[in-house]
């Protein structure tokens, strides 16, 4: 993570090469992360809680399991609150549970198609009628994390 994890939008492309590389039908993968630590800036860590819900959305995969160990002794009660609303399963302890404040929120299958087409349109129209360039914001309702690009 001090190399690749200095800035997260470097972890996608990392974890993208290592499923491609070592996946395969019946293999369960398993993956380590620590992109927030008690050093982070404010910013940092709000761009490194932004990616953690990413990863969930474009690593939604039983067989790709990751671990992200947090030192919750040395980051703040609002940290560790939002890793809890990222991450659906914690382990305190050695006890392993549900996150009782992971959203578990998803698209149905029917509404994921709908979604990519809309973003895809926007994208395009941005491109042609926007000078080349745009801004897209989400922000799931209810939660205090969001993504853009």
């Amino acid at each position: 993570m001090a190399e690749v994890g200095t800035n997260p939008a470097r972890i996608f492309p990392a974890w993208q090469q290592f499923v491609a590389e070592h996946s395969g039908e019946g293999r369960t993968l398993r993956g380590i992360g620590e992109p927030i630590w008690a050093e982070r800036s404010p910013a940092e860590l709000a761009e490194c809680q932004r990616h953690e819900a990413l990863l969930n959305a474009c690593f939604d995969d039983p067989d790709f399991l990751r671990l992200c160990p947090y030192d919750t002794t040395a980051l703040g009660a609002a940290v560790v609150e939002q890793a809890r609303r990222n991450h659906p399963f914690v382990s305190t302890r050695g006890r392993a549970a549900s996150s009782s404040s992971f959203p578990g929120a998803a698209l149905a299958d029917n509404r994921v198609d709908d979604l990519v087409l809309t973003v895809h349109e926007l994208a395009t129209n941005s491109v042609r009628h926007g000078g080349g360039e745009g801004t897209l914001s989400l922000w799931p309702s209810g939660f205090t994390s969001g993504c853009g690009s």
